[in-house]
């Protein structure tokens, strides 16, 4: 809802920056995980990179329509880039 209006029913009344949680065991906030893929030809042990992301909402107050939006996404789309050809 970047334009600061609700692209399905035109309402400003928006609730941004909310924080999206798991209900799970620890109940921490839910994440998206990219490792960088092994290679073709390689031992018994690499180092394994990783770039993860958190979620933030924003929510519609009048419809309740809810978008999910990435963290930290450019990190994720430059490793996404480098790692994957």
């Amino acid at each position: 809802m970047k334009d600061k209006t609700c692209p399905k029913c035109g309402s400003k009344d928006l609730i941004p920056d909310l924080i999206v949680y798991a209900q799970a065991e620890h109940g921490g906030p839910i994440f998206v995980e990219l490792e960088e893929p092994a290679p073709e030809k390689g031992g018994l042990f690499r180092k394994v990179n990783r770039v993860n992301t958190n979620f933030k909402s924003v929510i519609c107050g009048a419809c309740g329509y809810a978008e999910l939006y990435a963290g930290n996404h450019a990190a994720m789309l430059d490793a996404y880039k480098k790692w994957v050809k």
